[in-house]
């Protein structure tokens, strides 16, 4: 193991960790910050929960992951890495469910097997993306584009028909840039 060089070793674990990264579920939901709404990936969370309810729960991984990170790196208070460590599991299963419910926690940190067993219930229920439907028109009235007609248009509207609505004459002015 001595005859292997040190950078060498790195290079081979930075590559085995940025190859994983894409069977990660936590880099998956990550990248879904910066995703639109209609290019979200078909994952049982994605299919029945709000987008918002899967922002908070890894927003929360996310406050995790640097409070751990910050502990680890600072050396006076590294040596409370471990209490850090064992906070997360009453955050996870106390605090979370006052949040999140059964269903949802099920969803977005689940088993495999707890996962399918509550999508074939849902499919069984006719349980079908009800959920994100009635989140999409709450969160409606703040996700426009505009095209070039000068009307506004809810941003995910891919199998809804398009509302068109009008806009004022100080609006076009500056869609248009006059």
């Amino acid at each position: 193991l001595r005859a292997i060089p040190v950078p060498v070793l790195y290079g081979v674990f930075l590559f085995m960790g940025i190859v994983s990264l894409s069977t990660n579920e936590f880099w998956q939901r990550f990248k879904m910050f910066f995703m639109q709404g209609s290019r979200l990936p078909d994952y049982p969370f994605t299919k029945y929960l709000p987008k918002n309810k899967i922002h908070m729960f890894t927003f929360c991984q996310v406050l995790l992951f640097i409070l751990l990170t910050v502990f680890r790196s600072v050396k006076v208070i590294a040596i409370a890495f471990a209490v850090v460590i064992k906070i997360c599991i009453p955050i996870r299963m106390y605090l979370l469910p006052r949040w999140f419910t059964e269903e949802e926690l099920i969803l977005l940190d689940g088993e495999d097997d707890e996962i399918e067993a509550l999508v074939e219930k849902f499919e069984n229920d006719g349980h079908v993306e009800e959920i994100v439907d009635e989140a999409e028109d709450q969160n409606a009235a703040f996700n426009y584009t505009t095209d070039a007609a000068y009307t506004v248009v809810p941003a995910r509207t891919a199998n809804k028909p398009r509302r068109r609505r009008k806009l004022s004459a100080s609006l076009k002015s500056v869609f248009s840039g006059k």
